[in-house]
């Protein structure tokens, strides 16, 4: 069971689950149980624990990293929900540029056709960048990451809105605040 020192802040209304990858359980809160016991207003917490069976999907080609930094995210894309995942470092030590989308309706693995920005092409092989997807699911915003030279600061758009997928990158006004270059910065 999850220790007494785990936090259970959420809002009201939201249920809240952990999950203790080395037991395989999933232990979910009702949200009236979290809310409450915030409060400090229930001495017990009705929890239910939910078994966890992992199983291997046959899906196709997965991406090439093999050892990490990938940058995934839910979206881009408005007909199917995709799993986005860029970049990432082979056990080599190559980083790499590539992009690939998994569908979860049909536990598929595709290449994505993307065209790069018409003056500044598509973001260079990189490791840890962070991404976030648009609430419309058409659009992923990715920041920074470590490049084989330097951390990045650059900020690019995928756009996969309508037709083939669209990198932009974003040129900020030259007396914009810009955050440190870093990596993993999630």
């Amino acid at each position: 069971m999850p220790r007494e020192t785990t936090p259970l802040i959420g809002k009201p209304g939201h249920a809240r689950s952990l999950y203790d990858r080395a037991a395989d359980w999933v232990v979910s809160y009702p949200a009236t149980s979290v809310v409450l016991g915030v409060l400090g207003l229930l001495a017990a917490t009705t929890a239910i624990v939910v078994p966890v069976e992992w199983s291997e999907l046959e899906t196709g080609t997965p991406p090439v990293c093999s050892k990490g930094g990938i940058t995934a995210v839910l979206g881009p894309g408005t007909e199917a929900q995709r799993l986005f995942v860029f970049s990432g470092n082979t056990k080599h030590g190559q980083l790499l540029s590539e992009s690939k989308t998994f569908g979860v309706d049909d536990g598929v693995w595709r290449r994505p056709s993307i065209v790069g920005d018409a003056e500044f092409g598509e973001p260079s092989p990189r490791w840890k960048a962070v991404a976030v997807s648009s609430a419309s699911g058409s659009q992923v915003v990715l920041f920074g990451g470590e490049t084989k030279t330097r951390y990045a600061s650059d900020l690019w758009v995928l756009d996969a809105s309508e037709g083939d997928s669209r990198w932009s990158f974003v040129q900020l006004a030259e007396n914009a605040t810009v955050p440190v270059a870093r990596k993993a910065a999630a």
